[in-house]
C-alpha cells in the first residue's frame, strides 16, 4: 500500500522500490517464487477496511498480501478497526516484516504493536544494491568506453566542419589557405579545439583530416546506397 507518491505507482517508483525488493525477497525464500503480479491500493489516511477497496476485492476473492497496512492508520481506534475487519483473512495475510506465513501466527503483543503503530515503518530484508558478476562489469565499461569515445569523436567531428567553414572564409577572400592561416583566422574568431586551446598547424591538420575522412565516407555510403 502507498501512502506518499504519485497515485500511479509501478515496480521502480522510488517509494516502493524497497518494499517490492523486500516482497520478492520474502517470496523467494517462503514459496520459491521469482515473480509476481502486484496490485496496490493507495491511501493518505486509512479509517477503515472500506478506505481500502482494491483491498477488499482483492482479499474476498482470495489474494494474498504481504504489505504492511497500518501504518496510515492515523488514530488507533482505526487501529483497532482495521484489524477487527481483517481478522476473517488472517490467514491470507503475510508479515514480511516478521516473516511470518500467516497472520494467524501474530502474538498477542505483535497485535498490540500493530494497533499502536510502534516499529520502524523502514525495513531492509534484502539490499538495493545488487552484486553483479565480472563479465557484466566488463561489458559495461566496454559500453561505457564506446559511448565515451562515440561522443568524443561527434564533437571533434563537429569542430571539424566549423574549421572547414573558417578555411572556406579564408579561401573567399583571396588568401592563401595555409594551416597557419586557418588557426590564426579560427583564433581570432573565438574558435577552440576540442579540448579548449588555441589551435596551432597541426591541430588544424589534424581536424581538417578528420574531416575529409568524414566526407569521403559519406560518399562512400551515398554511392552504396
Amino acid at each position: 500500500m502507498a501512502t506518499h507518491g504519485r497515485r500511479k505507482l509501478h515496480r521502480d517508483h522510488a517509494a516502493i522500490r524497497q518494499q517490492i525488493l523486500n516482497i520478492d525477497y520474502f517470496l523467494k525464500e517462503n514459496y520459491s517464487l521469482e515473480t509476481s503480479r502486484y496490485l496496490h491500493d493507495y491511501c493518505r489516511n486509512v479509517s477503515g477496511l472500506a478506505s481500502l477497496p482494491k483491498l477488499q476485492t482483492h482479499l474476498a476473492t482470495g489474494g494474498m498480501v504481504l504489505r504492511r497496512l497500518f501504518r496510515a492508520c492515523r488514530t488507533m481506534e482505526a487501529r483497532a478497526t482495521l484489524l477487527r475487519e481483517l481478522s476473517p483473512y488472517y490467514s491470507n495475510i503475510r508479515g514480511v516484516r516478521q516473516g511470518m506465513r500467516s497472520l494467524e501466527q501474530v502474538p498477542e503483543f505483535h497485535a498490540k504493536m500493530i494497533v499502536h503503530g510502534m516499529g520502524d515503518p523502514k525495513f531492509v530484508l534484502v539490499s538495493p544494491k545488487r552484486k553483479r558478476s565480472s563479465a557484466d562489469l566488463a561489458e559495461q565499461t566496454c559500453t561505457a568506453t564506446e559511448a565515451s569515445a562515440q561522443a568524443r569523436s561527434g564533437a571533434a567531428l563537429k569542430v571539424a566542419k566549423q574549421l572547414g567553414e573558417v578555411r572556406d572564409r579564408v579561401v573567399a577572400s583571396g588568401e592563401k589557405a595555409t594551416l597557419a592561416r586557418i588557426a590564426e583566422q579560427a583564433n581570432a574568431d573565438g574558435l577552440r579545439t576540442t579540448r579548449g586551446s588555441l589551435w596551432r598547424a597541426d591541430t588544424v591538420s589534424r581536424a581538417l583530416k578528420r574531416l575529409e575522412e568524414a566526407v569521403e565516407q559519406a560518399e562512400a555510403s551515398q554511392n552504396d546506397a
